[in-house]
């Protein structure tokens, strides 16, 4: 996400109305501020176009629907629309989806992480994300050293980071789906994480 555009504060209306003329670059709106999308990285991209297909055979016949990239999230307790890397989303019969652009009622979000967005993605997304009542799991994925974690929403509304009952693999209790490592960072390169400072 980069710096809020230099214009008043918009209602959500005037935002979506706005951003919906656009052609090419994508906004995040945040409690009347806007924010230009800085463009995703090749290892983002794979990572996202690996999982997507899978959640998609995954979840066929089933009422979830999987969605990518260019479509928003509206986190309503946040006053946010965002855009995560993947969305699953199993509405309620009860739960009408009104906009085309927008999902109301996300199960499963998945973001993908670089060194720049990670603390945003945890800190700043997930924390409104949250709040959607929903939402029950939130991956974020480290593409450059082929690792996750899973935030896993309990019975009595807390969360937890939750602990990989098989190793390597990504599991979703909520959507019931297990996904191998190898097929999440096949043809991503890995980059080793830095090495800690012992203290001195």
């Amino acid at each position: 996400m980069g710096l809020p555009q230099l214009k008043p504060k918009l209602t959500e209306t005037e935002y979506l109305n706005w951003e919906n003329s656009l052609i090419e670059q994508r906004h995040e709106f945040v409690d009347g501020e806007v924010f230009a999308m800085t463009g995703t990285r090749k290892s983002h991209n794979r990572v996202v176009l690996n999982l997507a297909p899978k959640f998609d055979a995954l979840l066929r016949d089933t009422p979830c629907e999987v969605f990518a990239l260019d479509v928003k999230v509206r986190a309503v307790e946040a006053k946010a629309y965002l855009y995560p890397g993947i969305v699953v989303t199993c509405p309620d019969e009860a739960l009408v989806e009104d906009d085309p652009l927008v999902i109301d009622s996300p199960k499963v979000i998945v973001e993908v992480a670089s060194p720049s967005t990670s603390e945003y993605d945890l800190m700043g997304k997930f924390a409104r994300y949250r709040l959607s009542p929903t939402l029950m799991e939130y991956v974020l994925i480290s593409a450059d050293h082929h690792d996750l974690i899973v935030h896993r929403k309990l019975a009595d509304g807390q969360w937890v980071v939750a602990e990989a009952t098989t190793p390597e693999t990504l599991e979703l209790k909520s959507i019931d789906v297990k996904i191998p490592f190898a097929d999440i960072f096949a043809n991503v390169a890995y980059i080793a994480p830095p090495l800690e400072r012992e203290p001195s």
